[in-house]
């Protein structure tokens, strides 16, 4: 586990344009990148070129490190923005018209919303949203939007009760899984 304090010395090196510390860096949050980027993107092509990007525009960018408070957080913006360029070019765009509190209080928890604050998180959840099967997205919006129940769901759509709540339970699993995979907590051996 990076510790913060390793972090910033970590972060510190590279400022002053240390390989080492880059590759550390790059080591470490690398993988979690590249999770977190294909579960929204399900691309390996497009994941594995957006984290190439993300850690090139780093070292780019390392001499203006130093306004940074929190390295994840920064590192976490770039992924997220990074994300949203690749989806901007598919032409699919999320639907910012989703109410992240109403997902959020199924899919967070009192860490994940004290390591990353809760609009950037509705943002990846918004954009997760908006790559559901379109059949999956209608039931999940209409059960955390409008507050339908999965009776008038399934009689609204003409599906069965049952289809009603596998789809909200694939959309919640697929939510918990991004959720968790955005918390950057990492792993190093």
């Amino acid at each position: 586990m990076i510790e913060l304090f390793e972090e910033k010395k970590l972060v510190s090196a590279l400022k002053n344009g240390s390989y080492e510390a880059f590759d550390a860096l790059y080591m470490a949050y690398s993988p979690l990148v590249e999770r977190f980027a294909y579960a929204l993107l399900k691309n390996r092509s497009e994941v594995e070129d957006l984290s190439q990007n993300v850690f090139l525009k780093l070292w780019e960018i390392r001499s203006r490190l130093d306004s940074v408070n929190s390295f994840r957080s920064y590192l976490f913006t770039m992924v997220r923005n990074a994300i949203m360029d690749v989806l901007s070019k598919r032409k699919t765009s999320p639907d910012i018209n989703l109410l992240p509190e109403a997902v959020l209080k199924d899919v967070s928890s009192a860490d994940v919303l004290s390591s990353i604050d809760a609009r950037k998180m509705g943002l990846i959840i918004n954009m997760a949203v908006s790559l559901m099967p379109e059949q999956r997205r209608k039931v999940f919006m209409m059960s955390r939007k409008e507050g339908a129940s999965h009776k008038e769901i399934a009689a609204s759509l003409g599906i069965s009760v049952k289809t009603v709540e596998y789809h909200i339970s694939k959309a919640l699993s697929t939510l918990r899984e991004i959720v968790e995979k955005s918390t950057f907590s990492v792993s190093v051996h």
